[in-house]
């Protein structure tokens, strides 16, 4: 699949369980948003801000942010980035959190290497 960069991107409309995407983004707002489908949201170089739970925080390579299904959030580059994120449907996978994190763990270290 490619997203077109015109157009605007919305998870809830591809119906599978698990979808990711690796990309190079440069200067873009997400704006406010959420969707039905959890979030792992990574960036292995550059640094993004993130807008999470009404708190902006910069998220730099050595962090992830998990952000549950329905959460209101925003991410923001203003350089490139390399963006990765994991989607998750939430009826597949009931067990995930539903607290919103902001943390990396050696896993995701080592699969940027």
């Amino acid at each position: 699949m490619i997203i077109d960069p015109d157009s605007k991107f919305n998870v809830d409309d591809i119906d599978t369980q698990i979808i990711g995407i690796a990309a190079d983004v440069g200067r873009h707002d997400s704006e406010m948003h959420q969707h039905q489908k959890a979030q792992l949201l990574y960036a292995p170089a550059g640094c993004m801000t993130i807008t999470l739970d009404n708190k902006q925080c910069v998220l730099p390579p050595t962090r992830a942010a998990w952000i549950p299904a329905g959460a209101v959030h925003c991410a923001q580059m203003r350089n490139v980035v390399a963006y990765r994120s994991v989607y998750f449907d939430v009826a597949a996978f009931p067990a995930l959190p539903s607290k919103m994190k902001i943390h990396c763990n050696r896993v995701v270290t080592i699969l940027n290497s």
